[in-house]
């Protein structure tokens, strides 16, 4: 790639950046002040500040639009596995709690799994985890220097680390990425 392509690549890439950012900043305004247009004026000083200051602080990096719509599809993919989850556990917690017998089929446990994900992808993976019924991040620990969740479950039989496992990775689809870091800008 010569050096003017790059340039223009970065060019390119802080001016979608700017707009992107300034369309979503605008729409909550919107939002925000219901659509009363008496406010406009301060909208037209503080967008463009406010997107100023994200893109010192977050800058564009170049070729983050290729394999968007593959990653378009893992978030549809990633919200359907999750609201499965939560309708299947809803029901699975459900069944339990009715159980005939003195307690239930609850014998809660804590497991340990392995974490991969950082920063901003391990923080999706607790938060959507912590979603599903009858699981609960308890913490991150660090032993022998591997990350671990300890995750809370109403039963032990349950898959955790499979069902972690398979969190991790459909949020690394989302992210474009096969690895831990996860970065939406």
């Amino acid at each position: 790639m010569t050096s003017s392509t790059s340039k223009r690549n970065r060019m390119f890439s802080w001016v979608r950046a700017a707009l992107v950012r300034g369309l979503v900043l605008l729409v909550l305004w919107w939002v925000l002040i219901e659509g009363d247009s008496s406010y406009l004026g301060y909208a037209l000083i503080a967008v463009p500040l406010v997107v100023g200051a994200s893109l010192m602080l977050s800058p564009p990096q170049t070729g983050r639009w290729r394999g968007v719509p593959g990653r378009l599809l893992a978030a549809l993919r990633l919200a359907g596995w999750v609201i499965g989850q939560i309708v299947s556990g809803g029901v699975d917690v459900a069944l339990r709690a009715v159980a005939r017998q003195h307690g239930g089929r609850i014998s809660p446990a804590s497991v340990l799994v392995p974490v991969r994900a950082t920063g901003t992808a391990r923080a999706f993976c607790i938060g959507i985890f912590n979603l599903m019924p009858g699981t609960l991040v308890q913490g991150i620990r660090t032993y022998d220097g591997q990350d671990q969740a300890e995750l809370h479950v109403l039963a032990a039989e349950l898959d955790a680390i499979g069902n972690w496992t398979s969190l991790e990775d459909r949020i690394f689809r989302v992210s474009g990425t096969e690895d831990s870091e996860l970065d939406f800008t």
